[in-house]
C-alpha cells in the first residue's frame, strides 16, 4: 500500500518488492492511495479493510499518513484490524500499542555529514529547501541541519528555510521564494533529487548556475539524476537494498504464520 507511484522513491522500493516476492513464488497487489496529507485519509483504510477481506498472506504499508507527525485514531485503528488478521510491515517510525513489523530508514547523520562538507567548501549561508511540515522525514531532516549548524556555530537563519513537498516543482516553488524575499544563500540541502532537480532550474531563471554560483546537495538519491547535466551530489539511502530488507523480513512473517 503506497501513497504515489509516480514517486521515485516509492517506484523502486516497489521494483525491489515485486521481484522478490515473485522470487519466493507470491504474487503482489499495488495499492496506489494517491494520499496527500491535505486530503482525506479514507482510501488508505478501505485498503486496509480490502486486505482483510481478500485474505491475502501479508501487507506492506510504505509512506501515507504513517509519515504524519500526528497520526488519526481511524488510521491507528484500521491498522491493528488489520495486524490482527494477517502479518504487516510498515516502513516508517513506530506507532505504540500497533502489532506490526515497523522499518525505519531515516538517519540524522547523514544529513549532518551533508551540512559538514558544505561548511568545510567555506559556505555559511546554507538552505533547507522542500519537504512538507508536519512529516516525519523533514522534520527529522529539518531537525538535523538546525543542529548541525548551531554544533558548528552558524546561527539558523529561518528565511532561509523553504518547505514545500517532495517534487520537482516544489524545489522550483521553494527557491523562487527564497529569490523573491532577496534571501543570501551559496549552498542549499534539497529534500531530495526531484526538489534539487526543480531548484536547479529555478536559479537558473535567476542567472544562477549550480555549483559555479549556488553548491547543492540532494537528501535522497533517485536513479534518474545519473543524468543530470550538472551532476547532482546526493546521499545514497540505497533504497533498493531496504526494500529487499523489508519484503524478507515481511515473507519470515508470513512463513512463520
Amino acid at each position: 500500500i503506497m501513497p504515489d507511484i509516480e514517486n521515485p522513491f516509492f517506484s523502486a522500493l516497489f521494483r525491489e518488492i515485486e521481484q522478490a516476492a515473485h522470487d519466493a513464488d507470491y504474487s503482489v497487489f499495488l495499492c496506489n492511495t494517491m494520499y496527500r496529507s491535505s486530503c482525506s485519509p479514507d482510501m488508505e483504510n478501505e485498503y486496509f479493510k480490502m486486505m482483510i477481506d481478500k485474505q491475502v498472506d501479508g501487507v506492506l504499508v510504505a509512506g501515507g499518513q504513517i509519515d504524519l507527525c500526528h497520526v488519526n485514531d481511524i488510521y491507528r485503528t484500521g491498522l491493528i484490524q488489520m495486524s490482527q488478521q494477517v502479518p504487516v510491515g510498515v516502513i516508517g517510525k513506530a506507532l505504540p500499542d500497533i502489532p506490526c513489523q515497523f522499518f525505519e530508514q531515516e538517519s540524522s547523520a547523514s544529513i549532518s555529514t551533508a551540512i559538514r562538507y558544505l561548511i568545510s567548501l567555506g559556505h555559511r549561508h546554507i538552505a533547507f529547501i522542500g519537504g512538507e511540515p508536519g512529516i516525519h522525514t523533514t522534520e527529522d531532516r529539518l531537525t538535523a541541519y538546525r543542529k548541525t549548524l548551531a554544533d558548528n556555530g552558524i546561527p539558523v537563519d529561518e528565511d532561509l528555510i523553504a518547505l514545500s513537498d517532495y517534487y520537482v516543482k516544489d524545489g522550483f516553488q521553494a527557491v523562487q521564494q527564497l529569490m523573491n524575499k532577496g534571501a543570501h544563500f551559496t549552498a542549499a540541502l534539497a529534500m531530495n533529487d526531484n526538489v534539487a532537480i526543480g531548484a536547479i532550474r529555478a536559479l537558473a531563471d535567476w542567472h544562477k548556475r549550480v555549483p559555479e554560483h549556488v553548491a547543492l546537495i540532494s537528501c535522497d538519491q533517485f536513479s534518474m539524476a545519473d543524468y543530470l547535466s550538472p551532476r547532482l551530489t546526493s546521499i545514497n539511502r540505497h533504497n533498493e537494498q531496504f526494500g529487499r530488507l523489508v519484503i524478507d523480513c515481511l515473507l519470515c512473517a508470513i512463513r512463520k504464520q
